[in-house]
């Protein structure tokens, strides 16, 4: 009984590959010309959009709340002490403000004071489009404002940011001097 004896070369040994850089960098000479055109076509496509797109103005203010505001008659030490640790007081006043400075109430009064409702370059409308133009309701102008606007507080503070976003910067500063 004899058995046939392997010999160990007789065994196939799995060949282990190492990673090569090179085999990553061959394709990119062999089809450089396609990577090239196709990143500067895409390049081009980004300048001119990006050129077309109109320009964008934001006007910032910032705010500080004051709930506890200064009296001049006088006010006493316990008073003074009790107002300060009053954190919930302190922030539904914050939220309350806030919720003011968001209103539809005050976005109508500044449409009214500026005329928003018939200003057509404030809709974004072409110069071409601006001769016969009506005009809009200021119910709409005011929810238009309203995208417009982000109140936003800076945290752990009685700080809030108002922004405002127009297509004319004059008339974005206009519009954050009537939000105050």
């Amino acid at each position: 009984m004899n058995q046939p004896q392997i010999q160990p070369s007789a065994v196939p040994t799995p060949e282990v590959r190492r990673f090569d850089p090179r085999e990553l960098i061959v394709p990119l000479f062999k089809y450089k010309w396609l990577f090239l055109s196709v990143a500067v076509a895409v390049s081009v496509l980004v300048v001119f959009w990006t050129l077309r797109m109109p320009r964008m103005y934001e006007a910032v203010v910032t705010l500080k709340y004051d709930p506890n505001p200064i009296r001049p008659l006088g006010n006493s030490i316990e008073d003074v002490a009790d107002q300060d640790s009053n954190y919930w007081a302190t922030h539904e006043f914050i939220e309350s403000e806030n919720y003011v400075l968001r209103s539809h109430s005050l976005s109508e009064r500044v449409v009214r004071k500026l005329g928003l409702n018939h200003d057509p370059g404030f809709f974004g409308l072409p110069a071409d489009d601006r001769r016969n133009w009506p005009g809009v309701s200021v119910e709409y102008a005011a929810e238009m404002l309203q995208m417009a606007i982000s109140v936003e507080p800076v945290r752990d503070t009685r700080v809030v940011e108002i922004r405002i976003q127009d297509q004319d910067p004059e008339r974005a500063t206009a519009r954050q001097r009537h939000r105050r």
